[in-house]
């Protein structure tokens, strides 16, 4: 495969929700959200293999992990969305108990100057996280408390 580097930096800790971006030489291709719903995963979290079951044949695990990665338009190749999605999925680590998706979610807002990080990065944050299952504050959040390992 002939895809440039691509590094995978982290941008916010919450509780149950991480921020990440993926960032090519010189310029971000993506944003990553990683949410901990903290509920048993269903067929409606893989609605591309719900119609490989009947009801009633789901076996869900105990905890369900859902990363989006968040694009501006649909640029990347199946297999460069492969390498995102595998990328991501290897951050998010194995668990004993875990169903994980990664799914990819067009949202321009994303990246529009509205959402410029430099001033206020709790409204570029609360852009991208409105598209969580849960929402989160994340008013307290400063340029000040980035230099921190969490934002709790």
């Amino acid at each position: 495969m002939n895809m440039p580097e691509v590094f995978l930096v982290k941008e916010l800790v919450l509780k149950n929700v991480e921020i990440l971006h993926f960032l090519k030489p010189g310029r971000i291709i993506a944003y990553v959200i990683i949410e901990d719903c903290r509920r048993h995963s269903s067929l409606t979290d893989y609605p591309h293999i719900a119609h490989l079951y009947d009801e009633g044949e789901w076996e869900s695990r105990k905890n369900f992990f859902h990363a989006q990665i968040v694009v501006k338009e649909d640029i990347f190749s199946k297999e460069e969305k492969d390498v995102l999605s595998e990328m991501v999925m290897i951050y998010m680590e194995s668990r004993p108990s875990v169903d994980t998706n990664v799914t990819f979610t067009i949202y321009p807002k994303a990246f529009s100057e509205l959402t410029s990080f430099d001033d206020k990065p709790s409204i570029f944050f609360e852009e991208l996280l409105k598209l969580t299952e849960e929402k989160h504050n994340v008013s307290n959040v400063t340029n000040d408390s980035l230099n921190y390992l969490t934002q709790i």
